[in-house]
């Protein structure tokens, strides 16, 4: 019969396909899509020189899906916590998607090796 695998073993396998902390992950995913939507529109603030309407028409859209955002600082810190929120999900979704995959693979990987070792 196939023996299990001994610690060394499974250190490797274990090392090799490494879970990511979903917290962690969906954190600082939430963190990076906050700070690139707060650095974009307060870019798009500050180039608006009162005269010009035009300033951002491509980030004015997004008041379609993130109610109370606008161009202006409220509306700015509003839009990034909505957008930070959709990082925050999306890296705890593709943290566990991740996780799970690895897991997936990892057992199969182990019945492989447990399937052709011979004592």
């Amino acid at each position: 019969m196939a023996k299990e695998l001994d610690l060394n073993e499974r250190i490797v396998l274990n090392a090799i396909f490494a879970k990511i902390d979903k917290t962690a992950f969906s954190l600082s995913t939430g963190m990076v899509f906050f700070l690139t939507m707060f650095v974009i529109t307060t870019i798009s603030i500050l180039k608006n020189d009162g005269e010009s309407v035009m300033v951002g028409p491509d980030l004015i859209a997004l008041a379609y899906y993130l109610p109370g955002y606008n161009l202006t600082w409220v509306g700015n810190f509003l839009g990034s916590l909505y957008v930070g929120i959709v990082g925050l999900a999306l890296g705890w979704f593709f943290g566990m998607l991740w996780n799970l995959t690895h897991y997936l693979y990892l057992a199969i990987l182990m019945n492989k090796i447990n399937l052709f070792k011979i004592d």
